[in-house]
């Protein structure tokens, strides 16, 4: 009494891209057994080719247990997207587990990556929209998320970051040490932000603003919406600081009540060109027969910014030599700023020593 045993599988003969309205899924197998003490999903098979994804578990009701496996079997993302295919993205494979109890903690772990060659691809050439790996593990709890290790390797990008750990479900607390890499681009963080402590330290480098473009706009759907802009040069960031998220907030309106923030921020650049498209297509005239409007550009020849200090005071130095839009201005600019009267809302002295 109370068990049912449910059976499903479907057929796909017109199987497809889904870029050409099609589903590439060739079949799918479902069985599961449920009671009123378990759910289990004996097997879930869903193929697509010769490739196919299967999960099996369960899931107790009454002691909110969950149990869940999963391995992926050489799925052939060229027959996903037409693009894929076209660059001869290679099949995944790896499994993936979630074990715990929903109402105090699940332990995760994933796995998954590409074995190198498409299917019916010759070769080990490598394309730009490879997913070389997928991999994750750690534990959720309706208090906090920690991961162990993430490593993401997919469209020429990696991402892999340790110590991540998010209080939940407000993110009041913030740990993680991330690294990242794309072509003309590489970020280094390492933060740990409480509400009233912490701090951190990041950098970000632009090797090749020009490779950074080509690479945003060679990704599926994000390139598409990109708008025309162009870049050469290259640009460097680099900061450090101290202080809970919710000093910094609390110091824009009071910024004598929190002395102990601080940061450190510094960007150069010995090159830096920009190009942003026109708001309206070069037509002559705007939608109000108006003059078009033209394109932005910005030449940075050289950039020298650094910013030390807290809300309440800080030191500005920079020396730089931009043109923008044909307006030229060379920068040697030393300033001050400090916080002045002690009720109300905060009013700021700015002393000019170089300009």
């Amino acid at each position: 009494l109370g068990r049912r045993l449910t059976t499903v599988a479907i057929l796909n003969a017109a199987t497809g891209p889904i870029d050409k309205q099609r589903l590439p899924l060739s079949q799918l197998l479902a069985r599961a057994r449920i009671t009123p003490e378990r759910w289990t999903a004996e097997t879930v098979q869903v193929h697509v080719g010769d490739g196919r994804l299967q999960l099996q578990g369960h899931f107790e009701p009454k002691t909110q247990a969950l149990d869940v496996r999963g391995e992926v079997r050489q799925l052939p993302l060229v027959r996903i997207h037409g693009e894929l295919a076209a660059q001869r993205v290679p099949d995944l494979s790896g499994t993936l587990a979630a074990t715990g109890q929903l109402d105090s903690g699940v332990d995760f772990d994933a796995d998954i990556s590409s074995q190198g060659n498409a299917t019916g691809a010759g070769g080990s050439q490598r394309s730009r929209l490879d997913v070389r790996a997928i991999q994750a593990r750690g534990r959720w709890s309706p208090r906090r998320l920690d991961v162990e290790r993430m490593h993401l390797d997919a469209f020429q990008a990696r991402v892999d970051a340790s110590r991540l750990s998010v209080a939940l479900p407000g993110a009041d607390r913030i740990e993680a040490v991330v690294t990242a890499t794309a072509p003309g681009f590489s970020l280094d963080a390492d933060a740990a932000m409480r509400q009233a402590s912490g701090g951190g330290k990041l950098t970000l480098s632009v090797a090749s603003a020009e490779q950074l473009v080509g690479w945003l706009r060679s990704l599926p759907v994000l390139g598409e919406a990109l708008p025309a802009l162009a870049a050469t040069g290259a640009a460097q960031i680099a900061a450090d600081w101290q202080g809970g998220w919710q000093q910094w907030l609390d110091g824009l309106q009071d910024p004598a009540a929190h002395p102990d923030l601080h940061l450190n921020a510094h960007a150069r650049s010995a090159g830096l060109h920009i190009e942003l498209p026109a708001a309206v297509p070069a037509q002559g005239t705007d939608a109000e027969g108006g003059k078009a409007s033209s394109a932005t550009v910005i030449d940075m020849k050289k950039l020298d910014a650094q910013v030390r200090g807290n809300l309440a005071a800080a030191t500005l130095v920079a020396e730089g030599d931009l043109t923008a839009n044909g307006t030229h201005a060379v920068l040697a600019t030393r300033a001050q700023t400090a916080q002045t009267g002690a009720s109300g809302a905060p009013v700021w002295n700015i002393t000019l020593q170089q300009f």
